[in-house]
């Protein structure tokens, strides 16, 4: 199919049933699906989160030999 071709209703009909042929129990997996990986990422970012709130309170120690200044 090139640029130029017409649009034919037969192809939007198509288009339309296909869409639309989605059962509700396949809608609510898909919803489902999608919930739970919301969830999850939501879940693993808190916790990347919370992981690099803690290893940043540690101690930050000059090199050996550096001058340090304490104010």
């Amino acid at each position: 199919m090139r640029l130029s071709d017409p649009i034919r209703m037969s192809d939007i009909r198509k288009a339309k049933n296909t869409v639309g042929a989605m059962s509700r129990v396949e809608v609510a997996r898909q919803f489902k699906m999608s919930l739970m990986l919301v969830v999850v990422l939501t879940v693993a970012t808190l916790a990347v989160t919370a992981i690099n709130h803690i290893a940043s309170t540690d101690t930050v120690r000059a090199p050996e030999g550096a001058v340090t200044r304490v104010s």
